[in-house]
């Protein structure tokens, strides 16, 4: 097992000493033969966690066999590499496998990490997972994103927090609901910005299920519009009519 163990932890060290070309499927081929490596020897994953090698951002693929109970260990690895080499190359795997831990420490980690424009969408996406007032700036920039996901995550979050204290919030809102389109997954969204949208304003035009017919939807859009642009004109100017 340990040995096994050792050489799944260094292969990827190899192919780059090496130079080794991997192909379109290496990915998938290499998680299908850990995974039956694991059915021949079930304690596999906690071998490889406890090797001292154990914790680059290509290991994130073994715990996908590891029992729940080895996950602390396998991030105290992965915090370990990270302390020990400043140019750690982070990715969007490694930021949800610290997203599983409840430490303080590991979620201010995550989010230092923001201001990397690469690694945003996994920042936010753990984030909002639990939101923090503190991280409210973020959520509202995250509207703006072309990325249905990371709408979705942002759009969650707000939904937890208090409502706004400054106008811009909610026509950044608003403006995310205004350029959504007829996909299935944009209107999901904007069916849940409308009620956040009435529960930030204490307004109320036509119902959700107005979403469901385009001359009713539009109505519902522009009746919103015509409040914000009334109650808001200047920050409308500077969101909306950019």
């Amino acid at each position: 097992s340990k040995k096994i163990a050792s050489a799944l932890v260094h292969i990827d060290e190899k192919l780059i000493r090496f130079k080794l070309p991997q192909d379109t499927n290496w990915d998938d081929r290499f998680r299908e033969l850990y995974s039956q490596l694991v059915k021949i020897d079930a304690d596999l994953p906690r071998q490889i966690v406890e090797q001292p090698d154990f914790g680059l951002p290509g290991h994130v693929l073994f715990l996908s066999q590891l029992p729940p109970q080895f996950l602390g260990k396998a991030i105290e690895a992965f915090e370990r590499k990270i302390e020990a080499s400043p140019d750690f190359q982070w990715n969007s795997d490694v930021i949800f496998v610290f997203g599983e831990s409840t430490k303080p420490a590991h979620r201010e980690m995550i989010r230092d990490l923001y201001d990397d424009f690469a690694l945003q969408p996994a920042v936010l996406a753990v984030l909002a997972a639990q939101p923090e007032e503190q991280d409210r700036d973020k959520f509202i920039a995250g509207l703006e994103s072309s990325q249905i996901e990371v709408l979705e995550a942002c759009v969650k979050a707000l939904e937890k927090l208090s409502p706004p204290q400054q106008p811009e919030e909610t026509v950044k809102l608003f403006a995310t609901l205004r350029r959504l389109g007829n996909d299935k997954r944009e209107k999901n969204l904007q069916a849940r910005i409308i009620p956040l949208l009435q529960r930030w304003t204490g307004q109320q035009f036509g119902q959700v299920s107005d979403l469901a017919d385009t001359d009713k939807a539009r109505a519902l859009v522009q009746a919103w519009e015509q409040w914000i642009a009334k109650t808001y004109p200047q920050v409308y100017q500077m969101v909306l009519q950019q």
